[in-house]
């Protein structure tokens, strides 16, 4: 990724939300501060970002850039003979094209509208075209331990987020300040926006908890990390709040020669900071 050479980025991810993914990535990044390293935060949960609430930098950010990734259909009434064949022959799998029966033309529903262009493609008179509407908005702030924190947000009905995820990373990158590590708290899940977030890192921090759903989220995670074959290793948060369920994750990471970073036990000073919005 441009701009990106010479820096090693560590994505923490977790498969499950709530497991305090995004609590760790901040007390990183913290420590990294504090020993003089020079480093770059992204949050890439790009639909519910909050890495920022842990530097209190929500509402300060210092740089706010529109980014365009989707394309929505356009309805060209001039061009429109109404013949109804795009309601008739379902050319919207997405049931995005409703009828108006008094103007006999069609209504696009922005919302329910992918994007995928086959009303373009199908109508004959091409009264249909294609054009790009906001996405997200990347913005960037400064910690006052001062690293650059850059996080996206979606905007609602806009169904990019692995594309928002990569625009984050690249905006990250060109104003990195001559940063040589990237800390980067990754989305929950395993879908589209995971992968574009741990699709070109050096290392990636899996967060579990010691409950199936939060072991069994992790683990599908690290089905996908392993197709990247990217190095990863694994944290336990609260690892002493279900004995049995800790006893299971080491075993799993025994049996499948993982790398264990280590266990973070049940701290309430810890749920405390977040709620003061201060990083561990």
């Amino acid at each position: 990724m441009n701009g990106s050479k010479g820096i090693v980025k560590v994505a923490v991810v977790s498969g499950k939300g709530g497991v305090g993914k995004t609590s760790i990535t901040a007390a990183i990044a913290s420590l990294l501060a504090e020993q003089g390293k020079a480093l770059v935060a992204i949050d890439c949960d790009v639909d519910a970002p909050n890495l920022a609430l842990m530097f209190s930098l929500q509402a300060r950010a210092t740089e706010d850039v529109v980014v365009k990734a989707t394309e929505k259909a356009l309805f060209e009434q001039d061009k429109c003979i109404h013949c109804k064949s795009c309601i008739d022959d379902r050319y919207c799998t997405f049931n995005a094209l409703t009828w108006n029966d008094d103007a006999q033309q069609p209504v696009i529903d922005p919302f329910s509208c992918e994007g995928c262009g086959s009303c373009h493609v199908l109508c004959m008179v091409g009264a249909f075209g294609m054009y790009q509407v906001e996405s997200g908005h990347v913005y960037t702030a400064r910690t006052s331990e001062g690293f650059p924190l850059v996080y996206g947000e979606t905007i609602i009905g806009a169904s990019t987020s692995g594309k928002l995820v990569r625009s984050v990373k690249e905006h990250a990158f060109e104003h990195a300040d001559g940063a040589c590590i990237a800390i980067i708290d990754g989305p929950p899940g395993i879908g589209c926006p995971v992968i574009a977030t741990i699709s070109d890192v050096d290392y990636v921090i899996v967060v579990m908890e010691p409950f199936p759903t939060a072991f069994h989220d992790a683990s599908r995670v690290i089905q996908v990390i392993e197709q990247f074959k990217v190095p990863f290793g694994i944290v336990v948060n609260r690892c002493d709040a279900w004995v049995e369920g800790q006893r299971d994750i080491m075993a799993f990471i025994e049996r499948n020669d993982f790398t264990y970073l280590g266990g973070i036990p049940l701290d309430l000073d810890i749920p405390r900071s977040v709620v003061n919005m201060q990083s561990i």
